[in-house]
């Protein structure tokens, strides 16, 4: 093999492997509390430490709850639902959102329909309404 075949092969591989690189977040920053609001809806999710999940859609008055497992994997939010209060997902379905930044106050993701959500950490015990 030529020494220009194999060094662009290396950076091709480099290329890759950076491309494919997990947040610097690791899962128990998503611990705890998290809300995302616009206008139009709340979203509320808790993540626990045991892999576990509730989470909460307002939209006006209709009022939706989700139960199920989270799992941060290859920089994304995997979640695989138990529950839903409307029974649209069945159990086991999965979703996935693109953990695009995370800090202590707040995280963005790219959710499954291309849109960046940025939610916020609400203490405990306490919810914006």
């Amino acid at each position: 093999m030529s020494s220009r075949l194999l060094l662009a092969l290396c950076l091709i591989l480099a290329t890759l492997s950076f491309a494919g690189a997990e947040p610097s977040a690791d899962a128990s920053k998503l611990v705890g509390t998290w809300q995302y609001k616009t206008d139009l809806q709340v979203a509320t999710y808790v993540f626990r430490a045991d892999g576990t999940f509730t989470a909460e859609l307002k939209q006006g008055e209709e009022v939706r709850k989700f139960e199920g497992k989270w799992l941060l994997l290859e920089g994304a939010i995997t979640y695989t639902y138990t529950s839903d209060s409307e029974k649209r997902l069945g159990e086991g379905v999965k979703e996935r959102d693109q953990l695009d930044r995370i800090d202590e106050s707040s995280y963005t993701i790219r959710a499954a329909d291309d849109n960046l959500r940025t939610y916020f950490r609400i203490p405990e015990g306490t919810e914006t309404k």
